[in-house]
């Protein structure tokens, strides 16, 4: 099919002129499979969506995201996808022979849908670093987000490696393509938004990640912002290349007891990972300065004694508070990590930490052969450890990201579901900070950072 023909495709589906509100599902985890052996290779797979190391490690694709369901062709077809602001396609799985390739994911029919319309243009997603790949080809079809109905461009994998997501395909909200010839799917049907930008609430989920839930866990509105969730203005802050920004990209500081960690660095607003990860040196400083005692264990990781923090991130001289369960990646005694084969210094509950940092003083080896030095990141990857505590909007014209303060309602916690080794958070409500001004950090704290070797944490998978 030729461009004129795409072209007229895009207009040809019936659309709404107001804005659309979708819940979202909470993050849930393939049976068989513990948070913690997740949050350890996680930051693997994130990198390597961002060119980082190489697929040739013995990890699986075990990762967790929130989904919203759409309708797509005709008649509809069910998905639960993972809107991600850190890629760019839409896609979904077009044949699944082999379950164990495919995981749980929903088959695509193509040839069911009497709106379908094949292209000879090659779609691909991956290699990554776990040896994930989706390859197909890209076609057009009716996708129904809540009211709106919009024709867009989706890439039809029909060769499926090492997917094992919770989740039926990723819907990318990234501002790049991977090629030329296909349009950005989500700015197809920006054009009947009321507003040119979407927001998205990241909500805490009862029972904690993992866990059995079918309740609504966030919302994405489409055309415009939900004001039921948040209080007070929208900060916007532009993007830091403008309109040729293929990211959603701004300016931001780490923060620790009101001081800025060092100078302002790019930030990539991530929805499809859980974590925050950034330079070797900077995530060092971070934990340098937490009021407790953390140790790093390799791969940029550290486990810190849990304690109340005061940390944050700052943006556009705002600065937005983590709540310490949301930076408590995964929380357990000293012995229960033992069993896990990290050793800790002392008894008491410690916290794996949602901050992570890649790269190294020492330019250590590439952590997935050992044979290649891993750059350190010149920038921040800002996921959901951060998103949760906030009301974020992306904004298409002019571009910015936006960041608001939550409700109390939108803003509440759960207690996590008991388990051996674990320790359950505590219940309550959190308000983040929005607005607070933080000092700038001294420069000296660099040259007080020891330098740290990058290696591999076992994956604790088998």
């Amino acid at each position: 099919m030729g461009m004129a023909g795409v072209l007229t495709l895009l207009s040809a589906a019936a659309a709404v002129s107001a804005s659309v509100s979708l819940p979202l599902s909470p993050p849930r985890l393939p049976e068989g499979v513990n948070d913690l052996a997740v949050a350890q290779v996680e930051q693997l797979g994130v990198l390597a969506k961002y060119g980082y190391g190489k697929r040739d490690i013995g990890l699986r694709s075990w990762g967790y995201g929130y989904t919203v369901q759409v309708q797509v062709g005709t008649p509809p077809q069910a998905f639960n996808v993972m809107p991600d602001t850190g890629s760019f396609d839409f896609w979904l799985i077009g044949t699944c022979d082999n379950a164990t390739e495919c995981g749980s994911a929903s088959v695509y029919h193509t040839a069911a849908s009497s709106t379908f319309h094949p292209t000879d243009l090659a779609f691909q997603a991956g290699p990554y670093a776990d040896g994930g790949m989706q390859r197909g080809m890209w076609g057009y079809d009716h996708v129904r987000l809540g009211q709106q109905t919009v024709n867009v461009s989706i890439g039809v994998s029909n060769e499926t490696l090492n997917w094992r997501l919770a989740m039926d395909g990723i819907m990318g909200f990234g501002r790049g393509s991977t090629t030329i010839d296909t349009a950005l799917w989500w700015m197809s049907a920006a054009a009947d938004w009321t507003e040119p930008q979407f927001g998205m609430h990241l909500g805490r989920t009862p029972g904690g990640i993992g866990t059995s839930q079918t309740a609504a866990a966030g919302d994405l509105t489409l055309g415009g912002v939900n004001h039921a969730l948040f209080t007070g203005d929208i900060e916007y802050v532009p993007l830091l290349k403008g309109s040729q920004s293929i990211h959603w990209e701004v300016s931001m500081r780490a923060v620790v007891d009101g001081f800025n960690l060092g100078a302002a660095l790019p930030a990539l607003i991530d929805s499809g990972t859980t974590l925050v990860i950034g330079p070797a040196s900077y995530v060092a400083a971070f934990y340098a300065n937490l009021p407790t005692h953390a140790v790093s264990i390799g791969g940029g990781q550290y486990v810190y004694k849990a304690a109340p923090l005061n940390t944050g991130l700052n943006f556009g001289g705002a600065t937005y508070m983590l709540d310490d369960d949301d930076m408590c990646r995964v929380r357990g005694s000293r012995e229960w990590y033992a069993a896990q084969g990290i050793e800790l210094p002392e008894d008491g509950e410690w916290c794996l930490g949602g901050v992570t940092g890649q790269g190294s003083l020492k330019n250590a080896g590439n952590v997935d052969t050992g044979a290649a030095p891993m750059r350190e990141l010149d920038h921040w990857i800002v996921g959901n450890t951060f998103m949760k505590n906030v009301y974020c909007v992306f904004r298409a014209d002019p571009p910015a990201v936006g960041f608001a303060q939550l409700t109390p309602e939108a803003n509440k916690k759960y207690p996590q579901t008991p388990s051996v080794g674990r320790v359950p958070v505590s219940t309550g409500v959190s308000v983040s900070g929005a607005g607070q001004r933080a000092g700038q950090r001294p420069a000296a704290w660099l040259g007080l950072v020891p330098a740290l070797g990058l290696g591999l944490v076992p994956a604790l998978l088998g």
